[in-house]
C-alpha cells in the first residue's frame, strides 16, 4: 500500500459481470489489494535480499538439475555471466522453472513417473495492456470483470494499480484472439466483450508502452503427489506444479499456497518433509484445478480431456450458485473468498 497498491471494498469496488448481470454491490467486509505485478515482484525481491543468508546470482543460467543414481538431488550446473559452467552443490533444489517444465522433461528421462501430468485444453488468447486513467476516472478505484459464459467466448478485467494506472486484459477463446494494435484492441472491447463497461473506462484513455499478447493453449497438473519415490531432495514449485487459465487469476495466489506448505513443512521438521510437502502443494493446486476444470467443460469442444456428458449439469450448477448471490449475502461472500482463493 505504503507503495501505491490500491484497496479495493470486496463487493462494491470489485465489479463482476456474469450469466447476463452483475453482482449485487454490498460490502462483504474485507479488501482485496490490486498493484501490478512488476511492484509485487520488486517487493518481494527487496524482502528476499534482505535476508543475511541469501545470495543472487544475477546473468545467471541454470543449465541442469543434478542428481546421484541413488535418487537424491547432487546440486545444480549453472552458466555464468562470464561463460564460465560452475557446478553448485546443494542437498535441495526448489524449482521455479516455470509452466514450460524444462528440468522436468529432463528428470522424467531418469525417472518416468515425473511424467505423470493432467491436462485440460483452454485454448485461451489474451492481450494485456497498461493505460493512464483519463481525468475522469482517476478518483475511481475498482476492479471490473467480465467473465465470459457460453455462448460468449470473450471477456475482459481492467484492475486499478498504482499510479493512476489501469491493467486491462482482454480475452477469447477458440481461435478468437484480442489484437495488439490499440485502436483495434479497444474496437474489440466495445464490439466483443459481454458488456460495455470496460469500453466506457478506456475509451480515452492513454496506452503506456505496448499491448503484449499471450496464448494459453491448456493447463497442466503435474502430479507429484503420486509418485511413489520422488527425486530425494528436488522441491518443484509455482507453475512447475500447475498452471491454469489465466482469466482466473490465481497463478500467483496458487505459487504463494506452495510456498507457505514448503515453509510449513520444513518448519514442522516431519520425518518425511518432502512428500509432505508435495501432498499439500498438490492439494493447494487441485483448488485450483476444479474450478478450471469446472469451468472449461460448461464450454462446448471436442477436447478429450473433458467430460462434456456433464456440461448442462455443471453449467445449471453455475447459473443455479450465480443466482443465489443476487440475494443471499453469505453466498456472495463465499463466492468471492473461494475466487481469491481466501476461503
Amino acid at each position: 500500500v505504503e507503495k501505491g497498491a490500491t484497496e479495493l471494498k470486496a463487493g462494491l469496488d470489485h465489479k463482476i459481470f456474469e450469466f447476463g448481470q452483475w453482482m449485487p454491490e454490498r460490502d462483504l467486509g474485507f479488501t482485496l489489494l490490486a498493484q501490478s505485478r512488476v511492484l509485487l515482484e520488486n517487493i518481494l525481491r527487496e524482502k528476499t535480499l534482505s535476508l543475511k543468508n541469501v545470495e543472487l546470482l544475477q546473468d545467471t543460467r541454470v543449465l541442469e538439475i543434478l542428481h546421484s543414481t541413488e535418487n537424491t538431488v547432487e546440486g545444480v550446473l549453472i552458466n555464468r555471466k562470464d561463460g564460465q559452467e560452475v557446478t553448485i552443490n546443494s542437498d535441495i533444489v526448489v524449482d521455479a522453472s516455470g509452466a514450460a517444465g524444462v528440468f522436468v522433461k529432463k528428470l522424467a528421462a531418469a525417472y518416468p513417473e515425473m511424467s505423470k501430468e493432467e491436462v485440460i485444453s483452454s485454448n485461451v488468447a489474451y492481450s494485456t495492456a497498461f493505460l493512464k486513467k483519463p481525468e475522469e476516472w482517476l478518483n475511481t478505484k475498482e476492479s471490473v470483470q467480465l467473465i465470459p459464459s457460453p455462448p460468449n467466448l470473450a471477456g475482459g478485467a481492467l484492475l486499478d494499480i498504482e499510479n493512476d494506472t489501469w491493467c486491462v486484459s482482454l480475452h477469447g477463446r477458440n481461435g478468437i484472439v484480442p489484437p495488439g494494435d490499440f485502436t483495434q484492441w479497444k474496437e474489440f472491447a466495445k464490439n466483443n466483450l459481454p458488456d460495455q463497461s470496460i469500453w466506457d473506462r478506456i475509451k480515452n484513455a492513454e496506452l503506456i508502452n505496448s499491448i503484449n499478447v499471450f496464448r494459453k493453449p491448456s493447463s497442466i497438473w503435474r502430479r507429484f503427489d503420486l509418485i511413489k519415490e520422488p527425486l530425494s531432495g528436488y522441491f518443484p514449485i509455482g507453475d512447475t506444479i500447475s498452471t491454469i487459465n489465466p482469466i482466473f487469476g490465481q497463478g500467483m495466489t496458487v505459487a504463494f499456497g506452495h510456498a507457505s506448505a514448503l515453509q510449513k513443512a520444513f518448519c514442522d521438521n516431519q520425518e518425511d518433509i518432502q512428500k509432505v510437502y508435495l501432498q499439500k502443494a498438490c492439494e493447494w493446486s487441485a483448488k485450483a484445478w476444479r474450478k478450471v476444470y469446472a469451468y472449461e467443460a460448461t464450454f462446448p469442444s471436442e477436447d478429450s480431456s473433458i467430460d462434456h456428458s456433464k456440461s448442462e449439469i455443471l453449467l445449471k450448477l453455475a447459473q443455479a450458485r450465480h443466482s443465489s448471490i443476487n440475494h443471499d449475502p453469505a453466498s456472495h461472500k463465499a463466492a468471492i473468498l473461494q475466487s481469491q482463493m481466501m476461503h
